[in-house]
Order: C-alpha cells, then sequence, then structure tokens
C-alpha cells in the first residue's frame, strides 16, 4: 500500500499501473507528474461500459489526482 494513496495494493508493467481499493476496485491507468502538475487517467477494470476518468491538477501530490479520478469513475 501507499501512504495517502487511493490503492490497497499497487503493480507496474509497462508504464500501466494497476491499483486495488480497499473496496475491492481494481483500476488500470497511469499517474504522471511534471514541474508543478500532476495528471491521472484510469479505468476500472471489467466495468460494463467502459469507465474511465481522466484528472490534472496544479501541485506536487499525485494522491489529489488519483483520488479525484477514482471518485469520478464512481
Amino acid at each position: 500500500a501507499l501512504h495517502g494513496r487511493p490503492w490497497t495494493s499497487a503493480a507496474y508493467g509497462l508504464g500501466l499501473m494497476i491499483g486495488t481499493t480497499a473496496d475491492g476496485l481494481t483500476f488500470v491507468g497511469h499517474t504522471g507528474q511534471g514541474p508543478g502538475s500532476t495528471i491521472a487517467v484510469y479505468h476500472l477494470a471489467d466495468s460494463t461500459p467502459p469507465t474511465t476518468a481522466a484528472v490534472f491538477a496544479l501541485g506536487d501530490d499525485q494522491s489529489v489526482v488519483e483520488h479525484a479520478a477514482v471518485r469520478l469513475i464512481m
């Protein structure tokens, strides 16, 4: 688990991030950070219809965009 992040477990492979939340939902996507900004683009795995969210924020806190993406999808 990553402190302050929505994932209770996380894995990485070829740039794709896979995270499972406390309620057992699995998300796939990517979190990125640049000078003074962060982004998160995530997809709820096995969702019908496909559910995806993209979030951008000023600042360096990646947990802000990850939590926002999860909230948007939910």
